[in-house]
């Protein structure tokens, strides 16, 4: 299997306007929402921020750590 490369989290979720932007704590943009009037704008955001979380969670439960 090859190595999964990706932005290190935790990312954050900004919504401006009518725009929900996944920023890194830097402020490096990873992700861009628009539209963020229709009704799932925002929890896809969230759960595009949650990437990195779950990403760690899957390994540990793969690992057996639980």
């Amino acid at each position: 299997m090859s190595e999964i490369v990706y932005t290190e989290g935790p990312w954050k979720m900004r919504v401006n306007g009518c725009t929900a932007s996944i920023v890194t704590e830097s402020g490096v943009g990873v992700g861009l929402c628009q539209q963020v009037k229709k009704p799932k704008t925002i929890p896809n955001a969230r759960l595009i921020s949650a990437a990195p979380e779950l990403l760690e969670a899957l390994k540990r439960i793969r690992d057996g750590a639980g």
